[in-house]
């Protein structure tokens, strides 16, 4: 296999990250999606375990439905009721061809890394992609 592939997700991955909890409002999740580039949200308890991640396309469906219907509703709805709570995850010892393997089979873009049950990055499609474009960059850190 091409070496390229065999980097570790800890080279390439997301490590400081805008998290949520559970019991937080949508409104929250809204304000964030508002103010960052980003679009997927993982989602810890008080221990930063993982419990789930947050979308944009999973936010905007639920948005959309129940502001359509009862924006009282909406109001009331956490995180939990949203998040996709079950995972796949990886290690940060993993490579960048189990990443885009698990990509491929799942149709997922983001994939959360976890060290002893703890969120400790994330690795997108776009990390992927940023680190074959700027290789020479990730090479001389």
């Amino acid at each position: 296999m091409n070496p390229r592939f065999e980097i570790s997700l800890a080279e390439i991955m997301t490590g400081d990250l805008i998290f949520l909890h559970p019991d937080d409002s949508l409104r929250k999740v809204d304000e964030i999606f508002d103010n960052y580039t980003i679009h997927h949200i993982p989602v810890v308890d008080d221990e930063e375990k993982l419990k789930g991640i947050v979308s944009r396309i999973d936010f905007l469906k639920a948005s959309q439905l129940f502001s359509l219907f009862n924006d009282d509703m909406f109001s009331e709805l956490t995180v939990a009721d949203i998040m996709t709570a079950s995972l796949t995850t990886a290690e940060p010892t993993d490579t960048v061809a189990l990443a885009l393997g698990v990509f491929q089979k799942n149709l997922i873009h983001a994939l959360p890394v976890v060290e002893d049950e703890r969120l400790v990055g994330l690795v997108t499609t776009y990390d992927i992609l940023d680190y074959f474009i700027n290789e020479d960059a990730y090479a001389k850190a």
